[in-house]
This record gives C-alpha cells, sequence and structure tokens, in this order.
C-alpha cells in the first residue's frame, strides 16, 4: 500500500515541541513551517510547554509540564498518532515504559521512485538497552523485509 492513502485531514496527530527561547529563528520557523504543511495530511495537535503555548496559535494546543509524558497520554484517547517531534527521547521512551509499551523500534520507509520498503535500524543511541537488544532490533526489521 502506498503509504500517502494513509493521509486523512481528519485523522488526529499529536505532535509534540520544545521552542526554548535560545533555538534559532530559523529554526523555529522551519518547524512552524513543518506543522502547518503537515496540516494537508491530518489534523495536528501541538503538545509544547506552557511557556511555548503562544508560539502555536494557528494549531490547538495541549500545554503541559511534562510534554513527553503528556503526548504519551493521550494516544489513543484524544490522538490517533503520537510523533515525538523535538521532545526528548529519553523523556518520550521512560513515558511509553511507563504505560507498559515494549519500545523496540526502527525507522520504516516506502521509496516512492520504484516502491520498494527501506528499514533502517537501530535510528538513534536510545534504541535498546543493550547491544544484544539492538542486534534483535535489526533482526526483526531484517525478517520483516524478507
Amino acid at each position: 500500500m502506498h503509504i500517502l492513502r494513509l493521509a486523512n485531514p481528519e485523522n488526529v496527530v499529536g505532535i509534540g515541541v520544545h521552542l526554548p527561547d535560545d533555538m534559532a529563528d530559523i529554526m523555529k520557523a522551519a518547524i512552524l513551517n513543518s506543522l502547518l504543511r503537515a496540516k494537508k495530511w491530518a489534523r495536528i495537535v501541538v503538545v509544547c510547554p506552557y511557556d511555548s503555548e503562544n508560539l502555536f496559535k494557528r494549531f490547538e494546543t495541549i500545554p503541559s509540564d511534562n510534554p513527553a509524558k503528556e503526548l504519551v497520554k493521550i494516544i489513543d484517547n484524544e490522538i490517533e498518532g503520537g510523533v515525538r517531534g523535538n521532545l526528548s527521547a529519553s523523556k518520550t521512551l521512560s513515558a511509553l515504559r511507563e504505560r507498559g509499551v515494549d519500545v523496540r523500534r526502527g525507522v520504516i520507509l516506502e521509496r516512492t521512485i520504484n516502491h520498494s520498503i527501506l528499514g533502517l535500524v537501530p535510528v538513534g543511541i536510545d534504541e535498546g538497552q543493550s547491544v544484544d537488544e539492538k542486534v534483535e532490533l535489526g533482526l526483526r526489521i531484517a525478517k520483516l523485509l524478507s
């Protein structure tokens, strides 16, 4: 299935965003522009710290003292899917684990040129707690692709 067929402006996707004061304005603008472009694919809900809520006036926002934990909390209740965005990976993974989610991840990409699937694993330093878990993740992706 072509991945773009899954897009639906009625789907609600929470995206975690933190724009600290010391972040360069060009980076803030790039993030905001990406969020605006994403609106054609889904209804975007920005989960952010209280002090940056005013930066997202064109979006529905859920401000929080702990945006990573809030993003995980609202999955399945208020949103169909969540994107960590630039929130802390360790805080988001910790919140998922607190909910009992066994986090083992990789990235699956569909290439539009020939519609082939490409798996990339692991995608970050916090993918798996040990070398064994990282290897297991790679083997699971290899099995999926074979």
